[in-house]
């Protein structure tokens, strides 16, 4: 998290999300290349720890908007092992939501929905990242979840 100079908020809501018991999802927005992804993996191994088993949806394995779901409704609802004998908790990552919501028409509403639904039940964590440029189109969910923003830090160039 070092690496991660001028995200003071960001590192800020990504400890309390991770590791508050009442906040169950964060919404990480930041520029296209800006680090997005390393920032909340390095966020899960700092102040997860070994905590979360993770659930990382790779959206192109998908062929239709069913199949995602049922995916992700397994990983949400059925309990694993993990989860009854090292009481571990779900971590659902949505990397580049913007890319999901591109693919399939409906999944906006779906992960609305499944937002609305683990709010509150802590079955499931959900960690979502997402371009500044495509921010407007989340205004729906950004309202329901706790979001931060990422930002580059600045360079400082010095010599002769």
């Amino acid at each position: 998290m070092n690496r991660f100079l001028e995200n003071s908020e960001a590192k800020a809501a990504a400890q309390k999300f991770l590791e508050s018991e009442s906040q169950t999802c964060l919404l990480v927005l930041g520029p296209s290349g800006g680090g997005k992804t390393a920032f909340c993996e390095a966020a899960v191994r700092e102040w997860g720890g070994d905590r979360y088993i993770v659930l990382r949806p790779n959206f192109e394995d998908f062929a239709n908007h069913k199949e995602f779901v049922e995916c992700v409704n397994k990983f949400v609802y059925m309990k694993s092992m993990l989860e009854i004998f090292e009481k571990k908790k779900k971590l659902l990552f949505l990397d580049d939501v913007e890319t999901l919501i591109a693919q399939d028409r409906y999944a906006n509403s779906y992960v609305q929905e499944l937002i609305d639904d683990v709010k509150g039940r802590g079955i499931v964590k959900i960690l979502m990242t997402r371009c500044f440029g495509e921010e407007k189109k989340m205004g729906d969910i950004k309202k329901k979840v706790l979001w931060t923003r990422l930002v580059n830090p600045i360079v400082i160039v010095t010599g002769k």
